[in-house]
């Protein structure tokens, strides 16, 4: 499977919390972690949006995050 590099910016403290789960989990990487984490989350949207989500059409928009 073809791999693509994504660049986030997460808070230092969960950033530590991930290593250190990785570092204490073994055969766990940073890598593998991501890829379970993102599909947890986004089978969670799917799943409350009723489906897959239709492709884009264009770029994701630039700007500041979504307050939570």
């Amino acid at each position: 499977m073809k791999k693509e590099r994504i660049a986030v910016g997460i808070s230092q403290t969960l950033a530590e919390r991930i290593r250190n789960a990785c570092y204490w989990t073994p055969g766990l990487t940073l890598t593998l972690f991501a890829e379970r984490a993102f599909t947890a989350y986004v089978e969670q949207l799917e799943n409350e949006h009723g489906g897959s989500f239709k492709s884009r059409a264009g770029e994701l928009k630039k700007g500041p995050p979504l307050k939570s």
